[in-house]
């Protein structure tokens, strides 16, 4: 990460010369097929692009014990089984409140000015979003980043012909004070979020790569956070922003469900995760990483 720092964004893309057509054509295909099916062709057992099932050894055992308890007798299978749910049930609310003790801190950070904060891309994938697509870049548009260094991808397959009018006519609208580029993604493979982030991050340049949903709306500093505590910690891979609800005085099931189950997680659960030296689900949104263009670029080439 540390080469990161002061970087600033590069605006070509690909290779330095021109390419043709054809050219063109072919490496986006090339792109959008490692998109698509690069984790099922290098690493099939972690793709569920392959049947996955759970082996025999986890359950058959606590299968037969459960069926030997019911022949001995009628209703001790479950008995034992609501036993066990039970117990798991009592150890997740004990973790809960032993989290709720300590309370949770900020990762640390460095000051670092404008001239010396990383480049950063930020990538959102979208399909079916032309209702929302102007209100998140409005939102992105909003994000205290010096524009140089900052780069805005929509990732929008490119069938989608409503998103993708609507993305660039949001981008048409702010391009005098936030890039933001149309990325159509090839109707290769499924049309799933992962594919069109990894298209995507095959045609970026930043040194830190930020991750968005449609209905996101960042904190104006939460890019800035995220470089100073890459800055801060030469060893961090991932930066996650809390998450929160807008509308959670909507009605009872935001306020008393969604917004209290966001905060619970984000504020108080990770946090003691962290402080155990857990490791940490990421959710689908809002994380900015280091060094995914190096390890993108190293497999392209």
């Amino acid at each position: 990460m540390g080469q990161g720092l002061g970087q600033r964004k590069r605006r070509v893309l690909g290779h330095a010369h021109t390419e043709n057509e054809p050219v063109k054509a072919t490496r986006t295909h090339a792109q959008a097929h490692r998109a698509a099916y690069a984790l099922a062709d290098d690493t099939p057992e972690a793709s569920a692009a392959h049947a996955l099932g759970v082996p025999a050894a986890i359950w058959a055992g606590p299968a037969a014990f459960l069926a030997v308890a019911e022949l001995v007798s009628a209703g001790m299978g479950l008995v034992i089984t609501g036993i066990v749910t039970g117990a798991l049930f009592l150890v997740v609310a004990f973790l809960r409140l032993a989290a709720a003790r300590r309370p949770g801190q900020l990762s640390a950070r460095r000051n670092l000015l404008s001239p010396a904060l990383p480049s950063m891309t930020v990538i959102v994938a979208l399909h079916k979003e032309a209702a929302v697509v102007a209100g998140l870049v409005d939102q992105l548009a909003r994000i205290d980043y010096p524009r140089d260094r900052l780069d805005v991808a929509l990732a929008i397959e490119a069938d989608d012909w409503d998103t993708l009018r609507a993305a660039h006519a949001a981008a048409k609208s702010v391009r005098a004070h936030l890039p933001v580029r149309v990325m159509a993604v090839p109707p290769i493979g499924p049309r799933t979020k992962p594919k069109a982030l990894n298209f995507a991050l095959q045609r970026t340049q930043g040194a830190l790569v930020a991750v968005y949903d449609a209905e996101d709306a960042p904190a104006p500093t939460q890019l800035r956070a995220a470089a100073e505590a890459f800055a801060a910690d030469s060893q961090l891979g991932c930066v996650q922003a809390p998450l929160g609800w807008y509308n959670r005085n909507e009605n009872w099931l935001t306020r008393m469900l969604f917004a209290l189950e966001y905060a619970a997680q984000f504020h108080v659960v990770l946090p003691y995760f962290l402080r155990l030296g857990w490791p940490l689900p990421l959710g689908g949104t809002s994380n900015v990483f280091s060094g995914l263009m190096y390890q993108a670029h190293q497999v392209n080439r």
